[in-house]
């Protein structure tokens, strides 16, 4: 506990300094505040495929229910996250090793997660991208690697299902491969029985998945108002060469992506060590499960130890191969935001590197030098701190701070903007200004966005203002806010916001769009 508790806060300052939070982590928040004041099903809410119900979401209500909303929790609870995925990937590196073997995991691990550059923490330490839905997927993992039903595969089955249930993309990064690490289990074994127990948890997962979908919409629960796409064939060849650059730009091996601290050259050697034994690690993880399937040997009942080790190799690789697809998938643009998906490959990749450099390094000990490799890994880690301090160095400033600053000091505390600044304003503010997405319908109408709301902020109520960026979101601009509401009394620019009042209240009578 002490443990999860240093990194969480090691995690926490770290996401501080990588980023300012804005709207999507405001409103998964808003819906933990929901959560934690009783909406259990968020009855009202319109959400996308990944709603992040039964994921992150009831991780910032139990943060809510500590200690109300509270914007640090956009930083906190993504650092809580991934302090448990190191928990968890601890337990499975070490899983079946030696104990020297468990040191190396364990150092590694450090340097992979544990001492991010800039671009590692910009999207491993920001909610709600996933994170959590990995979380599951390593439980499930560890508790899935003994080849036999009991408690931990009832568990396996109820997150799964949790993580089907709220984030769709469980399904690629759980569901699929956890299937075919059960294929190969029964062609490791030439029996039916090897991989049952991995593809019978992801079918009973999916079966659940859809039963609580069932029983939540007889209930009451929330809208899913838009789902995912896909890519054309044109942005996938274009997505093959971003994940080369976005990944190593996430490693510290360049400062393309985001930017940071100016981080010195001897520190770029230290990224390109740990980049090289990561891609090299999961290489021989391919080639061991090929060997595996092609040259299959049938364990003995003495030799246990063996098929925990290559159970959980499987399912870490499976998991590290549905990642990468899943990038490939959903990467709609050339926009850099869209690296968030690497954020499973990053975690499955470390872990799946954690279990096998160290039993190469027990493999070949006897033909270097005993002190070479923990020198080496001190070396490493010395350098990566080093690394982290100096590319962490600057603190972002919250792009709403001024326009929060005017909204109170004219006593505007209810009003509806774009989405960009709308969630974010309110929880910052702690709910003193409360400002309501809002969106242009294609009739060119403001009306209460359909996506990551519910109709309760906007049924009956009366608005104060507006806001809008300078580059407008969702059609939210001038012609659309003069075609809905006619000519502005007064329009203030605060900074990068126009914020638009009236001589009388508000109110919107279009239905949500989407």
């Amino acid at each position: 506990m002490l443990v999860v508790t240093g990194l969480t806060a090691w995690f926490t300052y770290l996401s501080i300094h990588a980023f300012s939070p804005n709207a999507d982590g405001a409103t998964v928040l808003l819906e933990g505040s929901a959560l934690a004041h009783g909406h259990l099903l968020l009855n009202g809410w319109s959400l996308s495929l990944d709603s992040f119900w039964t994921v992150d979401v009831p991780f910032y209500a139990l943060g809510v229910g500590v200690v109300g909303i509270q914007p640090v929790l956009m930083h906190l609870i993504p650092a809580a996250l991934v302090a448990l995925c190191l928990l968890v990937g601890v337990m499975l590196a070490s899983s079946g090793q030696s104990t020297r073997n468990r040191v190396y995991a364990v150092t590694l691990l450090v340097l992979t997660l544990c001492l991010p550059n800039h671009a590692a923490a910009y999207f491993l330490l920001q909610g709600p991208w996933h994170v959590a839905t990995t979380l599951y997927c390593l439980i499930a993992a560890y508790l899935l690697s003994r080849a036999r039903v009991s408690w931990g595969w009832v568990v396996a089955v109820g997150l799964l299902a949790l993580g089907l249930s709220g984030d769709l993309q469980m399904l690629a990064i759980g569901i699929v491969p956890i299937v075919l690490a059960g294929l190969v289990a029964m062609i490791r074994h030439r029996t039916i029985r090897a991989g049952a127990t991995l593809i019978s948890a992801a079918i009973v997962a999916c079966f659940v998945a859809l039963l609580i979908r069932i029983f939540a919409t007889m209930l009451g629960t929330f809208r899913v108002a838009e789902s995912h796409h896909t890519v054309t064939m044109q942005q996938l060849s274009r997505d093959i060469g971003h994940f080369g650059v976005w990944l190593t730009s996430i490693f510290g091996l360049n400062n393309s992506l985001l930017g940071g601290g100016v981080v010195p050259p001897v520190y770029l050697v230290t990224r390109l060590v740990i980049f090289v034994l990561v891609i090299f690690a999961i290489c021989v993880a391919v080639v061991q499960l090929l060997i595996g399937v092609f040259r299959p040997k049938v364990p003995t009942d003495s030799e246990s130890g063996s098929i925990e080790l290559w159970r959980i190799d499987d399912l870490l690789l499976m998991m590290t191969a549905g990642a990468v697809a899943l990038f490939l998938l959903l990467t709609l643009s050339d926009n850099v935001s869209y690296a968030r998906y690497l954020d499973p490959v990053i975690l499955f990749g470390s872990l799946l590197a954690a279990r096998i450099l160290p039993r190469l390094i027990e493999r070949f000990s006897d033909q270097v030098e005993p002190m070479a490799a923990p020198l080496l890994a001190f070396a490493l880690i010395v350098c990566g701190y080093a690394s982290t301090v100096t590319a962490m160095a600057k603190t972002p400033a919250p792009p709403t701070t001024q326009l929060e600053h005017y909204l109170l000091a004219h006593d505007l505390t209810h009003g509806i903007g774009d989405y960009w600044a709308s969630s974010i304003v309110t929880v910052d503010t702690r709910s003193q200004v409360v400002i309501r997405p809002v969106v242009a319908n294609l009739a060119g109408k403001i009306v209460p966005d359909g996506r990551q709301a519910t109709i309760d902020w906007y049924r009956g109520q009366h608005f104060q203002f507006l806001v809008y960026e300078r580059k407008p979101y969702g059609r939210v601009g001038l012609r659309t806010v003069r075609a809905t509401f006619g000519v502005p009394m007064n329009i203030h620019v605060i900074g990068r916001y126009f914020v638009v009042t009236y001589g009388h209240p508000l109110s919107l009578i279009g239905r949500p769009y989407p």
